[in-house]
């Protein structure tokens, strides 16, 4: 309001001068200054969207692209504990989160559906086409920690404009090549020429190990997009495999990250007939950390990159500290700059933490703005499956030279829902998408709900009755026995913590040395922390003291 305001007056002020030359020049100068502080397309949206709870054990969800009216369309499924995938919907959101479109997709007859992978390919309508790959198996009952109990032979390809409208399909039978292509390994991407490429590892019926390549001719001037489709088979990965990472270069090849068996995250180069070369293991990517200790990659989670520029990639991923005589059980978790061979550049660590307390970090997608910032999500807790002990989803805002600018933590502040972020898109307002599911803790066979999270380019939500909370701090753990660990943000300045008693009482009051509260003395119960900032703010949380 105060800039529309000041940008009138400003206006009106031009207006009075004498020469039209004058007044033009010094408008246009203005309006790209207050639309940058509007943001591209006006007042960055933000909302939360929860949807229905559904029986199963990962409700997972991939953001495929923004359209041309900021609308998002998200590939979303359920797997359940006997091992299917159910409610496969492909769903379109408002740029306040509504749903505005749905598509069912669930393939021939009683087949089921596996959401392998999406692309966005533009048009010369100023709308975009997408093309998600569907992988079809049959509804057998199968143990799921067995994960080559079934057979996955089956590719649908489904091409669909912005309205959610099925353009054209696409099946291909891989039954006489493999008994099963790996949907976790599978990665789905538009080569330099324009056509669908996929790589994935997969299982021969002699119980070989490979990664198949397919590439899929497109033809968007023809009725009939899906044309020729050529296979190549690389027996060289003849072990277990994740691929974690797949790009196209400026050269023709390709860059692919693959966790290959004991090894761990190994960089390749791939040719343009598919044939790979070793890189480099990124365990070797060692640099410095505090105490003459090193930090290396470790990877255990799925690490992908997003292109900084022409010559470099962002990457994050797990990293385990480690002295002389080996590791100390410390993890972290981090951005790196690597060059296009995974050669790293730069790092930066944060939340570093032991695994003697069953916490642990797990790695998000980097994803790069529109503005040339960097951005990084998270989600940290315990490591007991049994009850991930309510975990903060974390979000860091970064320059191009790894510097931190802001960091934000979401959580439930009823301490009723797990939160477990999957997936991450910069939005055309700078606002950060963030979809993931949650569910009750405690169960690990539950109902769990989807949930999409639309904050601005602070990381704000500024929505009163919004179940997610966001803090510019953390304190860990909670519950806790004796030393409560505070973090705050580098974009804001503590002034004091408080801790009352559910009587209204002051039973601890802290001006310093934040990052660690003693709270042994304290009885038994539920206590509430209030935070106030040198800016002014205060924020109310609870604390648990076991």
């Amino acid at each position: 309001m105060k800039k529309t305001v000041l940008f009138a007056i400003l206006l009106m002020a031009v207006t009075s001068m004498r020469t039209m030359k004058l007044r033009t020049k010094i408008i246009l100068a203005l309006v790209p200054v207050f639309m940058a502080g509007a943001g591209l397309y006006g007042q960055t949206t933000v909302f939360e969207r929860m949807f229905p709870a559904e029986d199963g054990s990962a409700y997972t969800t991939i953001i495929l692209d923004e359209t041309q009216n900021g609308d998002f369309i998200l590939l979303k499924y359920l797997t359940t504990y006997s091992g299917l995938y159910k409610d496969n919907k492909i769903v379109k959101l408002s740029s306040t989160g509504e749903i505005v479109g749905e598509l069912d997709y669930s393939g021939s007859g009683d087949r089921v559906v596996f959401w392998g992978g999406a692309v966005s390919i533009p048009t010369k309508e100023n709308r975009n086409n997408y093309i998600a790959l569907a992988l079809m198996r049959d509804p057998v009952d199968i143990d799921p920690y067995q994960s080559y109990a079934y057979t996955l032979t089956e590719l649908h390809f489904v091409l669909f404009d912005d309205n959610l409208e099925i353009i054209d399909t696409r099946t291909v039978d891989l039954s006489d090549i493999v008994k099963h292509y790996c949907p976790a390994s599978c990665r789905v991407l538009l080569d330099t020429d324009g056509n669908l490429l996929l790589v994935s590892h997969a299982i021969g019926w002699d119980e070989t190990q490979f990664h198949i390549y397919t590439k899929v001719e497109l033809n968007p001037n023809s009725p009939q997009w899906f044309g020729d489709i050529i296979h190549h088979i690389d027996t060289s990965f003849n072990s277990w495999s994740l691929i974690q990472d797949f790009f196209p270069v400026g050269d023709g090849t390709y860059r692919m990250m693959d966790w290959h068996g004991s090894a761990g995250p190994v960089g390749y180069r791939v040719s343009s007939t598919f044939e790979s070369d070793s890189l480099i293991c990124l365990r070797e990517n060692r640099f410095p950390w505090e105490d003459n200790c090193t930090v290396s990659i470790v990877g255990v989670d799925p690490l992908t990159s997003a292109r900084l520029n022409d010559s470099t990639i962002i990457m994050a991923s797990p990293m385990n500290k480690s002295h002389t005589g080996g590791s100390d059980g410390t993890w972290a978790v981090g951005p790196m700059i690597m060059d296009l061979d995974y050669h790293l550049m730069k790092a930066d660590v944060q939340d570093a933490m032991n695994l003697d307390t069953m916490e642990r970090t797990i790695a998000m997608h980097p994803v790069v703005s529109k503005d040339n910032h960097l951005f990084l999500c998270y989600t940290r807790g315990l490591q007991t499956w049994s009850a991930f002990e309510r975990p903060y989803t974390v979000l860091c805002k970064y320059d191009t030279d790894l510097n931190l600018i802001w960091k934000r933590w979401y959580h439930d502040p009823e301490r009723k829902y797990l939160y477990y972020a999957y997936d991450m898109k910069a939005a055309n307002d700078n606002g950060i998408l963030i979809t993931g599911s949650c569910c009750e803790p405690l169960d690990f066979k539950r109902k769990m709900m989807l949930y999409a999270l639309k904050v601005d380019a602070d990381g704000l939500l500024s929505l009163p009755e919004a179940k997610m909370q966001v803090r510019p701090y953390c304190f860990y753990p909670n519950p806790v026995k004796e030393q409560m660990h505070m973090e705050f943000s580098p974009d804001v300045q503590p002034a004091q913590v408080e801790l009352y008693d559910l009587q209204g009482r002051l039973v601890r009051l802290q001006r310093n040395a934040f990052e660690q509260i003693d709270i042994s003395s304290l009885s038994v119960g539920t206590y509430l922390v209030r935070v106030t900032l040198k800016d002014g703010q205060v924020f109310s949380d609870k604390v648990v003291k076991e």
